[in-house]
């Protein structure tokens, strides 16, 4: 294509005039003066041949004389003009004409929609930011077509980089329409017409502003020269590079009388610096070409909504209620209503919900804005009938109650219905309606299938003594019960046998079957807990849920068995210990040496949620006739195996336990206000086993009141008694004494409460639970290279805010090898405000995958874990605000356009240019780069697409023309010039002889 029209012509032209006359006194003259001697010199021949054929024509008559003079006057002529030199010039005439650049950007983040979709209006019915610069381009009589009244207009495409393939619309030419604009955005077969018009412009296709490759529905029938046509569209659109991109094109086109740079972009620059677009901002404002710049895309905080976590326990027992959380951010919806379903799917029909619960609630302010709503399922709304059979009479166990200590809930209760849940998989899925300025194709966001197994198996329960004290009888029995007509506990036993003997106590009654009474501790640890052997089954501790261990003697388990227990627990086992004055204090003796007890032990010292004291150094001699309450710093009303007493619902566990220790007119507390003295109890424990102190990671859930019992590191604190702490997956409680089966001196229900509720509380972790204490906020997904918010509420065990010194972390779990960032992060107090036990942090994610986040509430033990999803960052498309700021620094000051227009468009224009916007950054976004100092206080050429059609109107026409001489062809010397003139002398001559004359 040439740069400038070119026209090439050729004209005659003498020679001899053109050289200099050289005369004498004169030097060099021009070389017309040439004609003041031939003209004269002509006239004399002239004159000579008309004087001489005027005296022959009196004997030849005026008719041959005429002719003869002719003759030989065209003999003259021919012999004057041939010294003048004839020839033929050429000429070439270059027309140079100013022009306009318009160049656009194409890149994928012009796929995007920002009009709001209101009034039932569908996404895919909203244009594209590429659709609304279609849009001006082929608008009848707009833009373009404006703009090629005054200056023809070069467009070129960019994105990654500049495409070479650029369209050239002529001044008055032809413009394309938009079917025209739209043919170009599909990749054309080789055969396929290009659009009307199109043979004028020098471009190979396919498309030109967005080709859109989604269309190419099978790749593998393109031909080479396609696929690579379609590769090369993939990697422009794949970024953006606004600075280099825009500088390759000025700094070619920069000599060819540029009249303006239009850029179409929504400044998005996801490559490239931000100082490339400074400098070439400088360098057209020294050259004096304004750089016009047309802001696609609407600025305004995005408006999401996510589902962030639907929170649900993984197993449920039918008879007890269950939680359903779910939690959700908006961003951009703070202080806004938003209303949250539930879909409750019951087993065996995942179809047709069962119910839908809705609840409206706000987003609170936050980072980002948050809702959470929760949702009980609880047999009584959800279950259905089951009946429980009566007790028997021959079940009931003689004990030791006093007769005025009998109540009326200890007789055998008759037959009663009661609700269950559905036994299977129940189905939760929670929705959210879009938000009406939200861009989003569906009508609602809806949360992935959430399970909870709800199931009637059997509590597998292993009771593990080393004697078979009071409260181990009890307890069996208890167990037993629970096993035989109820079904609710798997039971196993195991006693140990007597020490120095390896024979085991068999002979006994233990109420099981004898295959139940194990002659050795399990032996095994099975992921599988299904062999089909009896003997295999018993033998596999993974095939237990709860071990009861009463004083156990830990020293006859071997080293192996010891660390399957440690894993076991782990891995979600639960354990409980009722500690003793036998075998209890084997574990708090000193080791020999470092490969002594002590080390062998480790595994179930590390379990223990208390630091054991040896008896021996405090010496011990309790009384028998002075009992002690128990005081409740740690419990709380979540922990049910405390609430003893269910025949008043408004009862608490701490009036229940007053009752016990008091009797039916207790009115005070478990726990003493301060400064309160108590008086003694009726009733209550009398010996505890001594503990240095409990580990920093446990819950001191109730302590020994006797003053002589207080630590000895710390006098002030009562002994520990009731101890709880997490391992891994499971949990390990410690009873200080096995005294509970006192309980039944009051009522035999409360003693079969608290363990009935205790087993299941400790057999199966947090089943069925929820924790309340550790209440994160942040996404479920994220982007590689992007930082991570997190925002987690910590509550104490009284469920009030912790103290807002504490330092909690958080622990990772990266993807597979991933290793590229650190595993714990420190979270620091949220500043400002009432506290409220709000924690935040960031961590940055480099790499895509699922990772795991452990939160670890201060002070309670309590953890919970949250799994969230990194992507792969797509630069084009993970943000797609425009940049006006950017945009800003790019567009030329106007003073030099405003200078060349008239006033009113001069007032229009300073109406329509935008004043300079700092975009708010986006969540993750990376800190912004130091920008070069730009004068703000000057309007600069920066406009919207809805007043971008008076940019036509700043542009003027120049026009430059240029001759230059070309190639000389000599026409004198040819040979016809020569034969004219020796033909007409011969001619001449020949008549002269014929007519004799002389």
């Amino acid at each position: 294509m040439n740069d400038s029209n070119l026209n090439q012509f050729t004209e005659g032209v003498y020679r001899r005039l053109e050289r200099p006359l050289k005369l004498p006194g004169f030097g060099e003259v021009d070389g017309h003066y040439w004609w003041l001697i031939l003209i004269p010199l002509l006239i004399v021949a002239v004159v000579y041949v008309i004087l001489m054929y005027i005296r022959d024509g009196r004997s030849i008559g005026w008719s041959w004389a005429a002719f003869l003079g002719v003759c030989r006057c065209g003999v003259y002529g021919i012999l004057a003009w041939a010294f003048l030199m004839p020839a033929d010039q050429t000429w070439n005439e270059v027309r140079k004409e100013s022009r306009v650049l318009v160049i656009c950007d194409i890149s994928r983040s012009f796929d995007t929609r920002d009009e709001i979709p209101v009034g039932g209006r569908r996404i895919e019915d909203i244009p594209t930011r590429q659709d609304q610069v279609i849009k001006l381009m082929a608008e009848k009589d707009g833009f373009l077509k404006k703009m090629l009244e005054t200056n023809p207009v070069y467009t070129y495409r960019f994105g990654r980089f500049v495409d070479e393939n650029y369209l050239v619309f002529e001044k008055n030419g032809t413009y394309w329409t938009r079917d025209q604009w739209e043919d170009r955005l599909r990749p054309r077969k080789n055969d396929e017409p290009a659009p009307e018009g199109a043979d004028r412009l020098s471009v190979n296709w396919p498309g030109f502003l967005q080709p859109s490759i989604k269309e190419v529905e099978d790749e593998a029938k393109l031909d080479e020269d396609q696929k690579k046509q379609l590769d090369r569209m993939r990697r422009l659109r794949g970024g953006t590079n606004i600075g280099d991109s825009v500088s390759t094109v000025f700094n070619r086109e920069m000599n060819n009388m540029l009249q303006g740079v239009v850029v179409i972009t929504d400044g998005r620059n996801t490559e490239g610096t931000r100082q490339a677009v400074t400098e070439l901002a400088d360098r057209a404002q020294k050259n004096k070409i304004p750089i016009f710049v047309i802001a696609v895309g609407e600025d305004r905080p995005p408006i999401r909504i996510e589902i962030a976590d639907v929170r649900a326990p993984d197993v449920a027992r039918p008879d007890d209620p269950f939680k359903i959380q779910v939690n959700a951010k908006g961003d951009g919806l703070p202080n806004q209503d938003v209303t949250i379903n539930v879909d409750i799917y019951k087993p065996g029909d995942d179809k047709k919900p069962f119910k839908t619960v809705t609840k409206t609630v706000k987003f609170k302010p936050g980072t980002p804005p948050r809702a959470e709503v929760e949702i009980e399922i609880s047999p009584e709304e959800y279950g259905e009938e089951a009946t429980e059979k009566p007790a028997k009479p021959e079940d009931k166990k003689p004990d030791d109650k006093k007769p005025d200590d009998k109540k009326a809930d200890d007789k055998p209760a008759p037959g009663k219905k009661s609700l269950e849940l559905a036994e299977g998989e129940w189905i939760f899925v929670a929705r959210i309606p879009k938000d009406k300025q939200e861009i989003f194709p569906d009508a609602e966001h809806k949360s992935e299938k959430v399970k909870v197994n709800v199931r009637k198996r059997p509590l597998r329960v292993l009771l593990f003594a080393s004697a078979p004290t009071r409260d181990y009888q009890f307890i069996r029995t208890l167990m037993v019960r629970e096993a035989g007509e109820k079904k609710r506990v798997d039971l196993c036993i195991h006693l140990q046998p007597i020490p120095n003997s390896s024979t085991p106590r068999i002979g006994h009654v233990q109420d099981v079957d004898p295959k139940r009474l194990l002659k050795s501790f399990p032996g095994q640890l099975k992921d599988s807990t299904d062999e089909p052997d009896e003997a295999q089954r018993f033998d596999n501790l993974g095939s237990y849920d709860l071990i009861i261990a009463f004083d156990p003697d830990w020293s006859q388990l071997s080293d192996t068995d010891l660390k399957h227990v440690e894993k076991w627990v782990e891995n979600g086992g639960g354990l409980i210990v009722l500690a003793g004055p036998i075998n209890t204090l084997d574990l708090a003796r000193p080791g020999v040496n470092p490969g002594g007890d002590r080390l062998k032990f480790k595994p179930i010292l590390d379990l223990y949620p208390v630091i054991l004291e040896d008896a021996r150094i405090k010496d011990l001699e309790r009384k028998t006739d002075e009992p002690f309450r128990l005081n409740f710093p740690g419990a709380t009303d979540e922990m049910e195996f405390l609430k003893l007493n269910e025949e008043d619902e408004k009862a608490t566990y701490r009036a229940s336990w007053d009752e016990f220790f008091d009797g039916p007119a207790a009115k005070g507390e478990a726990s003493p206000k301060p400064g309160e003295v108590r008086p003694p109890p009726l009733r209550g424990f009398f010996n505890y086993y001594p503990v240095k102190r409990a580990k920093d990671k446990a819950i001191v859930i109730a302590t020994f009141a006797d003053p002589q019992a207080n630590l000895a590191e710390s006098k002030d604190k009562e002994m520990p008694y009731l101890v709880t702490a997490t391992a891994g997956k499971g949990r390990v409680f410690w009873i200080g004494s096995g005294e509970t089966w006192r309980l039944r001196q009051y009522r035999e229900a409360y003693h079969e409460r608290f363990w009935t509720k205790l087993t299941r509380f400790v057999g199966a972790g947090n089943a069925g639970k929820l924790s309340q204490r550790i209440d994160p906020n942040m996404g479920q997904f994220f982007l590689a290279n992007t930082y991570v918010p997190v925002e987690v509420k910590f509550l104490d065990r009284d469920l009030q805010p912790v103290d807002k010194n504490v330092k909690p972390k958080i622990t990772l779990k990266l993807p597979g090898a991933v290793n590229d960032i650190p595993k714990e992060y420190d979270l620091k107090a949220r500043p400002g405000g009432e506290w409220t036990g709000w924690f935040t942090g960031r961590f940055l994610v480099k790499s895509p995958g699922e990772y795991e986040i452990t939160f670890e509430g201060p002070g309670t033990g309590e953890t919970y874990v949250r799994k969230f999803i990194v992507k792969e960052s797509d630069p084009e498309l993970d943000n797609t605000r425009p940049d006006y700021d950017l945009m800003y620094d790019l567009a030329s000051e106007a003073d030099g356009v405003l200078n060349r227009v008239n006033d009113q468009t001069r007032k229009d224009l300073l109406a329509r240019l935008l004043k300079p916007v700092k975009a708010e950054k986006a969540e993750g976004d990376a800190p912004a780069e130091p920008k070069e100092n730009v004068n703000r206080d000057k309007p600069h050429l920066l406009f919207e697409l809805k007043n971008a059609d008076i940019i036509p109107s700043c542009m003027t026409a120049q026009l430059q023309e240029e001759k230059n001489r070309g190639k000389v062809h000599d026409t004198w010397d040819n040979h016809w010039l020569l034969a004219a003139a020796v033909g007409l002398l011969a001619i001449e001559w020949l008549t002269r002889k014929l007519l004799r004359l002389a």
